[in-house]
């Protein structure tokens, strides 16, 4: 149950933990419970929250404990074919990389739309489209992504967090598909060196 003594009028936004209908994942969600100025939603998929701080706050983002979603399936990822919805997220994802060059965040997730659009059929694709394969793409993106340095960790993470997935699926992708060990061998130890 949701304790409103949780909420801080004096931090720019909460988080809170979105669960999975089987309760095996979470993930974070923003939320901002009153308007402040200078406070908007950035890419056209995949969003981010941006909130300026407040003037004396003394932290950015609080954490609420006390407030958990569970997610369950339906809805909008269910009506639409898995294929066509992963391309239009990667065209988007596209027109927010043309506005962002180089953007961390869209760079990981371009690989991970590729990755999903390859589907159980990566094997396949990959031996009849080869270097045009989604798989191949996929790799591209989240090599470019493992090479950004982070500029900065949001409050509470010791760790770059994409950086650290885009090694591991990177991995992934040399190992099971393109059978690029050394590839993977060498993704999996960068990855190793950041794992807290």
């Amino acid at each position: 149950s949701f304790d409103k003594r949780e909420l801080d009028l004096n931090c720019s936004k909460h988080t809170f933990d979105v669960i999975t209908s089987d309760g095996t994942d979470r993930r974070h969600m923003d939320w901002i419970y009153r308007n402040i100025p200078g406070a908007k939603v950035q890419r056209r998929t995949h969003q981010i929250l941006t909130v300026p701080p407040i003037p004396g706050q003394k932290h950015y983002l609080k954490r609420l404990t006390s407030l958990r979603v569970q997610e369950h399936t339906g809805g909008y990822q269910d009506r639409l074919h898995p294929k066509s919805k992963h391309q239009r997220y990667i065209k988007l994802l596209r027109q927010d990389l043309e506005d962002m060059p180089g953007d961390p965040r869209t760079l990981y997730y371009l690989g991970q739309e590729h990755l999903e659009l390859a589907g159980d059929q990566a094997v396949r694709e990959l031996h009849n489209r080869g270097e045009k394969s989604s798989v191949v793409k996929a790799l591209r993106y989240y090599r470019a992504r493992a090479l950004l340095l982070p500029e900065g960790l949001a409050e509470g993470y010791r760790v770059d967090e994409e950086r650290y997935w885009a090694h591991l699926k990177a991995a992934e992708i040399c190992e099971r598909y393109v059978k690029d060990f050394h590839c993977a061998r060498s993704m999996w130890t960068h990855a190793l060196r950041m794992d807290p």
